[in-house]
């Protein structure tokens, strides 16, 4: 009986493992003839479900499913600009979800670089596209969103070094700002008006090819109606070009008219006075040019400062440019002081004067030409110093029967006019303002 049972164990462990043989080969048979994208799904179905057994059997504190998802955007607006760069966070419900995997897709990759790492939007291009973002749990979970991408108009553009002059065979480079620095499109075009006398190539370097003169122009890309431009000399003889100015200290006083003389090297250089511009912003300075002595190699400028206002030592900047030269030179400015009585060398100072008339014989009406003349004896101080002094503001009362030839602040010529011989007073003010 028990051999039986053996026996029967034996064959059904025996015919069993068989079976399972068997239908294990028939299972990669028939796996085999199916397409690899239909297995594949099959595979994740089952999986799927099996996910599904094991949530709904696993610890709910675990696992928690997705319901929802949210993307929000650090600056949201209708549109955006190339260059510019939006920043988004994603959030979860529940907020501890296991299932966070999100799937993004750009509508026009050559318009948006999307950092996913970072969770950054940088805009490159001009356009319209859009961004799709898809739970890869929950594929009905969708976001869409729209960007309309704008570019950034040149608004102006300047040439910082407009070149004036140059020899046959220099060349040099120009260069040039777009306004605003972050304008989408900075390329520029470049023109000469005679490609013979100065060729330019695409970086914007010229090259003197024969003497006489050109103009230059540099065109936006972006807009053809933008643009700068300057003329050129090309010498026909070699000229040794302005290299270096040697500007003197500059001092003035309020109310002085001074003029200064500034060296220029080489000192066989050709120098050219309306290539020369001298700036300031401060108002109350006036600046004018003034002369080219060849002999010393100079050229000369008159500075003018006046301010009603003015109480106390200024420094104020002044901008020296010529061709490539730019120079940056401090102008101080003193306060003036009125004359008072403790500038007059007292000792000096003579009060009491005589004088006649000379009455010619030779003519029926006298002739008077006695002159008297005063000077204002001021120490050393004013002298040496005069635009320090408010030397303008002096006043002269005299009586009527004299006649002023001449004055300055310190020295004035009185006539005679009638033979009424008498003493008479004549009175000096240092502020005609205050008598």
């Amino acid at each position: 009986m028990k051999e039986k049972i053996k026996t029967v164990l034996r064959d059904i462990l025996k015919w069993g493992s068989l079976g399972c043989f068997m239908v294990a080969v028939l299972v990669i048979c028939i796996e085999a003839a199916i397409p690899a994208d239909i297995s594949a799904n099959q595979s994740n179905n089952v999986a799927g479900v099996v996910q599904d057994e094991l949530n709904k059997n696993h610890d709910k504190e675990t696992i928690r499913d997705l319901n929802s998802f949210d993307i929000q955007f650090d600056n949201s607006k209708e549109e955006y600009f190339v260059g510019d760069k939006l920043k988004f966070d994603v959030s979860y419900d529940p907020i501890d979800t296991s299932f966070r995997n999100l799937e993004y897709k750009v509508g026009s990759p050559e318009l948006i670089d999307l950092n996913i790492k970072e969770s950054t939007i940088t805009f490159l291009k001009e356009g319209a596209t859009y961004l799709k973002i898809t739970s890869e749990r929950k594929r009905e979970l969708t976001k869409i969103f729209n960007f309309n991408i704008n570019k950034i108009n040149v608004e102006s553009l300047k040439i910082s070094n407009k070149i004036q002059t140059l020899n046959i065979g220099d060349t040099q480079r120009i260069n040039y700002e777009i306004i605003p620095l972050n304008a989408t499109y900075k390329e520029v075009v470049y023109k000469s008006s005679r490609k013979d006398i100065v060729s330019i190539d695409q970086n914007g370097t010229l090259k003197a090819l024969k003497g006489g003169s050109s103009t230059i122009t540099v065109f936006s890309k972006d807009n053809e109606n933008i643009f700068d431009a300057f003329d050129i000399l090309v010498y026909d003889n070699y000229h040794n070009k302005v290299d270096n100015l040697i500007i003197p200290n500059l001092e003035i006083y309020n109310n002085q008219t001074k003029e200064f003389k500034v060296n220029y090297f080489p000192l066989d250089a050709t120098f050219n006075m309306n290539s020369l511009i001298i700036t300031t912003n401060d108002k109350n300075t006036k600046i004018t040019k003034g002369k080219i002595i060849k002999a010393s190699s100079q050229f000369t400028f008159k500075i003018k400062y006046s301010n009603s206002d003015f109480k106390v030592q200024q420094e104020i900047l002044l901008s020296f440019k010529y061709s490539d030269i730019i120079i940056t030179k401090t102008l101080t400015v003193f306060p003036q002081v009125k004359l008072n009585n403790s500038l007059i060398d007292m000792p000096k100072l003579k009060t009491n004067y005589t004088g006649y008339i000379l009455n010619s014989t030779y003519y029926s009406i006298p002739e008077y030409k006695q002159e008297i003349k005063i000077t204002i004896p001021f120490i050393n101080d004013v002298t040496k110093n005069p635009a320090k002094y408010a030397l303008n503001d002096y006043y002269i009362d005299f009586p009527v029967n004299f006649k002023l030839i001449s004055s300055t602040y310190n020295n004035f010529t009185l006539q005679l006019l009638d033979n009424n011989l008498r003493d008479n007073t004549i009175k000096y003010f240092f502020n005609k303002n205050d008598k």
